[in-house]
C-alpha cells in the first residue's frame, strides 16, 4: 500500500491542502494513524503560528468520527455513492441519445413530407395535361423532377427507418409505407409516361393524391 502524503501550506493563519496522493483505497484505520501523526507533528512544530488548539480539535473530531465508523461501512458508502453517480450518468446519457434520435427522426420526417409534396405537385400537373410537342422541353424536365423527387423521398425514408425505435420497428407501419411508396411510383410513371401519346388522366391524378395523403399520415405517425 502506498502511504498517502498530505501537503499543506500555512499562510496568514490558515491551512490549505494542496495535494493528496497515494492509494485511494486507504482503510479507515490507516487514515486514523495518519491523522494522529499529523496532530503530533503540529504539536511538535514551533514554526506553526496558527491556532494549533483549534486545528487539533478538528482533527480529533475527524479521528473520533472515523474510529466510530464500522469496519467496511466506509467502503459501502463510497461504492454506493459511485454507483448512484454512475446510474445517474447512464440515465442522462440514454435520455440525451433518445431525444437526439427523436429530433433527427423529426427532421427527416419533415424532409420526407416536403419531398412527397414536390412529387405530388409535379406528378399531378404532369397528368393533368396532354402531351404537346411544343412543350417537349418542359415536359422532359417535369418527368425528370418526378423521378428525382421519388428518389429523394426513398433516400430520406431510408434515414427515418434507421432511427425508428424498437417498438416502431416491431410495428408493420413502416413496411406499409414501403409498399405505398412503391405503388405511388408505379402509378405516377405508369401508362403513357414519357410517351408522345400521353393524354391527361384524371383517374391517375386522383390516385396520386390519395396515395400521397395516405403516406403523409403514416409519416406523421412515425414522428410520435
Amino acid at each position: 500500500m502506498n502511504t498517502p502524503s498530505i501537503i499543506t501550506t500555512i499562510e496568514g493563519g490558515s491551512v490549505t491542502c494542496k495535494n493528496i496522493t497515494g492509494n485511494s483505497s486507504v482503510p479507515p484505520q490507516d487514515l486514523i494513524l495518519l491523522l494522529t501523526d499529523l496532530k503530533n507533528v503540529i504539536n511538535d512544530t514551533s514554526k506553526i503560528t496558527i491556532k494549533n488548539d483549534e486545528l487539533i480539535k478538528a482533527l480529533n473530531e475527524l479521528n473520533h468520527t472515523l474510529s466510530s465508523t464500522p469496519s467496511g461501512s466506509l467502503y459501502e458508502i463510497i461504492i454506493g455513492a459511485f454507483f448512484s453517480v454512475l446510474a445517474a450518468f447512464v440515465f442522462n446519457y440514454l435520455y440525451w441519445k433518445s431525444n437526439e434520435r427523436k429530433e433527427k427522426r423529426y427532421t427527416y420526417v419533415i424532409e420526407a413530407k416536403n419531398s412527397l409534396q414536390d412529387f405530388e405537385t409535379n406528378a399531378t400537373d404532369y397528368w393533368s395535361t396532354d402531351y404537346l410537342s411544343k412543350n417537349n422541353k418542359s415536359t422532359s424536365i417535369q418527368e425528370a423532377k418526378i423521378k428525382a423527387n421519388h428518389a429523394l423521398l426513398l433516400n430520406t425514408y431510408k434515414q427515418i427507418k434507421q432511427l425508428l425505435s424498437r417498438s416502431q420497428k416491431q410495428n408493420d407501419q413502416h413496411l406499409k409505407i414501403d409498399i405505398e411508396l412503391s405503388k405511388l411510383y408505379d402509378i405516377a410513371t405508369g401508362g403513357n409516361f414519357e410517351s408522345s401519346t400521353r393524354k391527361a388522366n384524371k383517374k391517375t391524378v386522383s390516385s396520386i393524391i390519395r396515395h400521397c395523403t395516405r403516406i403523409k399520415t403514416m409519416l406523421s405517425n412515425l414522428d410520435n
